[in-house]
Protein backbone atom coordinates (compact mmCIF):
# COMPACT_ATOMS: atom_id res chain seq x y z
CA UNK A 1 0.00 0.00 0.00
CA UNK A 2 1.55 3.27 -1.00
CA UNK A 3 -0.77 5.45 1.28
CA UNK A 4 -2.80 7.06 -1.77
CA UNK A 5 -6.60 7.45 -1.90
CA UNK A 6 -6.82 6.11 -5.25
CA UNK A 7 -11.15 6.68 -5.07
CA UNK A 8 -11.40 10.10 -4.53
CA UNK A 9 -12.14 11.32 -8.30
CA UNK A 10 -15.06 8.76 -7.74
CA UNK A 11 -16.27 10.38 -4.73
CA UNK A 12 -19.81 12.58 -5.48
CA UNK A 13 -18.63 15.91 -6.85
CA UNK A 14 -20.67 18.30 -4.11
CA UNK A 15 -18.10 15.74 -1.66
CA UNK A 16 -14.86 16.58 -3.31
CA UNK A 17 -15.67 20.22 -3.12
CA UNK A 18 -16.63 20.08 0.43
CA UNK A 19 -13.05 18.31 1.38
CA UNK A 20 -11.03 20.60 -0.88
CA UNK A 21 -12.25 23.59 1.02
CA UNK A 22 -11.89 22.29 4.51
CA UNK A 23 -8.30 21.50 3.11
CA UNK A 24 -7.70 25.37 2.94
CA UNK A 25 -6.51 26.02 6.50
CA UNK A 26 -4.01 23.59 5.98
CA UNK A 27 -2.14 25.50 4.17
CA UNK A 28 -1.45 28.83 5.19
CA UNK A 29 1.16 31.01 3.98
CA UNK A 30 3.18 34.83 5.03
CA UNK A 31 3.31 37.41 2.49
CA UNK A 32 6.65 39.16 3.57
CA UNK A 33 6.39 42.97 2.36
CA UNK A 34 9.90 44.76 1.81
CA UNK A 35 11.62 47.87 0.83
CA UNK A 36 11.57 47.80 -3.09
CA UNK A 37 14.85 48.24 -4.92
CA UNK A 38 16.36 50.44 -5.48
CA UNK A 39 15.19 51.57 -2.47
CA UNK A 40 13.45 54.81 -1.80
CA UNK A 41 15.89 57.84 -2.18
CA UNK A 42 16.87 59.06 0.92
CA UNK A 43 17.41 62.56 -0.34
CA UNK A 44 13.25 63.05 -1.21
CA UNK A 45 10.22 61.50 0.10
CA UNK A 46 8.75 59.24 -2.22
CA UNK A 47 4.72 59.80 -2.93
CA UNK A 48 3.93 56.20 -1.69
CA UNK A 49 6.55 53.38 -0.35
CA UNK A 50 7.33 50.21 -2.78
CA UNK A 51 7.31 46.79 -1.81
CA UNK A 52 8.39 43.69 -3.41
CA UNK A 53 6.45 40.83 -1.36
CA UNK A 54 7.54 36.96 -1.48
CA UNK A 55 5.15 34.83 -0.24
CA UNK A 56 6.65 31.90 1.39
CA UNK A 57 5.29 29.10 -0.50
CA UNK A 58 3.02 29.13 -3.93
CA UNK A 59 -0.70 28.29 -3.06
CA UNK A 60 -0.45 24.48 -3.56
CA UNK A 61 -4.40 24.18 -3.93
CA UNK A 62 -4.52 25.88 -6.64
CA UNK A 63 -1.75 23.76 -8.51
CA UNK A 64 -3.48 20.29 -8.30
CA UNK A 65 -5.83 21.02 -10.40
CA UNK A 66 -8.40 22.11 -12.42
CA UNK A 67 -11.37 21.26 -10.41
CA UNK A 68 -9.77 22.76 -7.04
CA UNK A 69 -8.71 25.78 -9.07
CA UNK A 70 -12.14 26.85 -10.23
CA UNK A 71 -13.61 26.08 -6.29
CA UNK A 72 -11.00 27.65 -4.34
CA UNK A 73 -9.78 30.61 -6.19
CA UNK A 74 -12.74 32.30 -5.10
CA UNK A 75 -11.27 32.16 -1.67
CA UNK A 76 -8.23 34.23 -2.50
CA UNK A 77 -7.43 37.75 -3.84
CA UNK A 78 -5.65 39.94 -5.61
CA UNK A 79 -5.52 42.62 -3.29
CA UNK A 80 -2.06 44.46 -3.41
CA UNK A 81 -1.80 47.61 -5.37
CA UNK A 82 -0.10 47.13 -8.79
CA UNK A 83 1.60 50.95 -8.76
CA UNK A 84 3.49 49.72 -5.04
CA UNK A 85 4.12 46.24 -5.06
CA UNK A 86 5.96 43.88 -7.22
CA UNK A 87 6.47 40.30 -6.60
CA UNK A 88 10.11 39.44 -5.77
CA UNK A 89 10.67 37.07 -9.04
CA UNK A 90 10.26 40.23 -10.89
CA UNK A 91 12.45 42.54 -11.47
CA UNK A 92 11.02 45.98 -12.72
CA UNK A 93 13.11 48.74 -13.48
CA UNK A 94 11.45 52.26 -14.05
CA UNK A 95 7.90 52.18 -14.60
CA UNK A 96 7.77 56.52 -14.90
CA UNK A 97 6.44 56.97 -18.30
CA UNK A 98 5.68 60.28 -20.21
CA UNK A 99 1.90 60.97 -20.73
CA UNK A 100 0.91 64.17 -22.15
CA UNK A 101 4.38 66.09 -21.41
CA UNK A 102 3.89 65.00 -17.93
CA UNK A 103 5.63 61.63 -15.73
CA UNK A 104 3.33 58.64 -14.44
CA UNK A 105 3.42 55.19 -12.87
CA UNK A 106 2.35 52.34 -14.94
CA UNK A 107 0.57 49.42 -12.65
CA UNK A 108 2.86 46.08 -12.52
CA UNK A 109 0.86 43.31 -14.54
CA UNK A 110 2.47 40.73 -12.74
CA UNK A 111 0.83 41.87 -9.42
CA UNK A 112 -2.33 39.38 -10.49
CA UNK A 113 0.14 36.38 -9.64
CA UNK A 114 0.00 37.54 -5.77
CA UNK A 115 -2.67 35.73 -4.41
CA UNK A 116 -3.62 36.47 -0.60
CA UNK A 117 -6.43 34.71 1.59
CA UNK A 118 -7.79 36.80 4.22
CA UNK A 119 -8.46 34.38 6.68
CA UNK A 120 -6.02 31.78 6.63
CA UNK A 121 -2.42 34.11 5.39
CA UNK A 122 -0.07 37.05 7.32
CA UNK A 123 0.72 39.73 5.78
CA UNK A 124 4.74 40.88 7.05
CA UNK A 125 5.89 43.67 6.45
CA UNK A 126 9.42 44.04 7.10
CA UNK A 127 11.54 47.54 6.99
CA UNK A 128 14.19 46.72 9.19
CA UNK A 129 16.61 47.47 5.84
CA UNK A 130 15.53 50.87 6.15
CA UNK A 131 14.55 51.38 9.66
CA UNK A 132 16.60 55.01 9.80
CA UNK A 133 14.57 56.30 7.24
CA UNK A 134 11.00 54.92 6.89
CA UNK A 135 9.19 55.44 10.31
CA UNK A 136 10.29 59.05 10.55
CA UNK A 137 8.98 60.02 7.66
CA UNK A 138 5.85 57.45 7.28
CA UNK A 139 2.67 57.20 9.49
CA UNK A 140 1.27 53.50 10.13
CA UNK A 141 -1.78 54.46 7.92
CA UNK A 142 0.39 55.22 5.04
CA UNK A 143 2.80 52.12 4.85
CA UNK A 144 0.09 49.50 5.21
CA UNK A 145 -2.67 51.95 2.92
CA UNK A 146 0.76 51.83 0.10
CA UNK A 147 0.28 48.13 0.11
CA UNK A 148 -2.90 47.52 -0.49
CA UNK A 149 -3.93 50.95 -2.52
CA UNK A 150 -7.57 50.78 -3.99
CA UNK A 151 -8.08 47.87 -2.10
CA UNK A 152 -7.20 49.31 1.49
CA UNK A 153 -11.08 49.43 2.62
CA UNK A 154 -11.34 45.88 1.75
CA UNK A 155 -8.13 44.99 3.79
CA UNK A 156 -9.24 46.90 7.02
CA UNK A 157 -12.82 44.69 6.99
CA UNK A 158 -11.26 41.58 6.34
CA UNK A 159 -7.41 40.90 7.42
CA UNK A 160 -6.95 38.79 10.01
CA UNK A 161 -3.15 38.70 10.91
CA UNK A 162 -0.77 41.28 10.53
CA UNK A 163 2.73 40.56 11.45
CA UNK A 164 5.63 43.85 11.23
CA UNK A 165 9.44 43.70 12.22
CA UNK A 166 9.79 46.17 14.95
CA UNK A 167 10.81 48.99 12.78
CA UNK A 168 7.25 48.81 11.29
CA UNK A 169 5.42 48.31 14.77
CA UNK A 170 7.94 52.15 15.84
CA UNK A 171 5.47 54.08 13.59
CA UNK A 172 2.70 53.43 16.82
CA UNK A 173 4.37 52.35 19.56
CA UNK A 174 7.32 55.09 19.48
CA UNK A 175 5.81 57.79 17.78
CA UNK A 176 2.65 57.18 20.72
CA UNK A 177 0.42 58.47 17.57
CA UNK A 178 -3.42 57.84 18.99
CA UNK A 179 -4.42 58.53 15.73
CA UNK A 180 -2.62 55.70 14.20
CA UNK A 181 -3.61 53.46 17.10
CA UNK A 182 -7.35 54.04 16.08
CA UNK A 183 -6.19 53.26 12.13
CA UNK A 184 -5.11 49.98 13.66
CA UNK A 185 -8.56 49.15 15.67
CA UNK A 186 -10.72 50.05 12.08
CA UNK A 187 -9.12 46.25 10.85
CA UNK A 188 -12.49 45.42 12.60
CA UNK A 189 -11.76 41.60 11.90
CA UNK A 190 -8.43 41.39 13.50
CA UNK A 191 -7.19 38.91 15.41
CA UNK A 192 -3.50 38.44 15.63
CA UNK A 193 -0.93 41.28 15.51
CA UNK A 194 2.69 39.74 15.23
CA UNK A 195 5.94 41.36 16.57
CA UNK A 196 8.81 40.01 14.41
CA UNK A 197 12.36 40.46 15.85
CA UNK A 198 15.91 40.19 14.46
CA UNK A 199 14.60 40.16 10.89
CA UNK A 200 15.87 42.00 7.52
CA UNK A 201 19.11 42.98 6.59
CA UNK A 202 21.02 40.20 8.46
CA UNK A 203 19.23 37.60 6.61
CA UNK A 204 18.14 39.84 3.11
CA UNK A 205 19.48 36.65 1.18
CA UNK A 206 17.22 34.42 2.77
CA UNK A 207 14.31 32.61 2.47
CA UNK A 208 10.97 33.24 4.99
CA UNK A 209 9.72 29.91 5.57
CA UNK A 210 7.38 30.26 9.36
CA UNK A 211 7.13 32.23 12.53
CA UNK A 212 8.00 30.31 15.62
CA UNK A 213 6.88 31.54 19.19
CA UNK A 214 9.40 33.17 21.21
CA UNK A 215 9.20 31.91 24.51
CA UNK A 216 8.70 34.67 27.30
CA UNK A 217 12.13 33.53 28.87
CA UNK A 218 14.03 34.28 25.76
CA UNK A 219 12.85 37.88 25.28
CA UNK A 220 15.32 40.55 25.71
CA UNK A 221 15.50 43.74 27.30
CA UNK A 222 13.95 45.72 23.97
CA UNK A 223 11.34 42.93 23.49
CA UNK A 224 9.73 43.14 26.81
CA UNK A 225 10.03 47.37 25.98
CA UNK A 226 7.74 46.24 22.75
CA UNK A 227 5.46 44.42 24.47
CA UNK A 228 4.90 46.40 27.37
CA UNK A 229 4.00 49.22 25.06
CA UNK A 230 2.43 47.33 22.08
CA UNK A 231 -1.10 48.99 21.88
CA UNK A 232 -3.48 46.79 22.73
CA UNK A 233 -7.12 46.01 21.00
CA UNK A 234 -9.72 44.39 22.42
CA UNK A 235 -9.98 40.74 21.20
CA UNK A 236 -6.37 40.87 19.28
CA UNK A 237 -4.08 38.50 20.40
CA UNK A 238 -0.35 39.95 20.24
CA UNK A 239 2.36 37.31 19.40
CA UNK A 240 6.53 37.74 20.08
CA UNK A 241 7.68 35.83 17.34
CA UNK A 242 10.74 34.84 15.31
CA UNK A 243 11.41 34.42 11.49
CA UNK A 244 12.36 31.01 10.73
CA UNK A 245 14.58 31.04 7.40
CA UNK A 246 16.61 29.29 4.71
CA UNK A 247 19.49 29.46 3.02
CA UNK A 248 19.48 30.67 -0.50
CA UNK A 249 21.67 29.08 -2.94
CA UNK A 250 22.92 32.12 -4.80
CA UNK A 251 23.32 31.37 -8.69
CA UNK A 252 22.16 28.55 -8.80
Amino acid sequence: MDGMFTLFPKLPTELRLKIWRSALPLFPRILEAKPHKPWSNTTERPRSPKWSITPTTTTPLLSISQEPRNELKKYYTTPFSPYNVFPAQGSPLDFRLVARGRPYVEPYPEINALYFNYRFDTLFLDITDLCYLWPRIYTFSEIIGSVFGDAYPEAQRELRCLAGSEDFWDTIVLQKNEFEEMVLEKFVNMEENIMVFEQGILDRDDKLVRFEDVAESEWHGEERLYFDQFPRIEGVLVKNCKGIVKKQLGGL
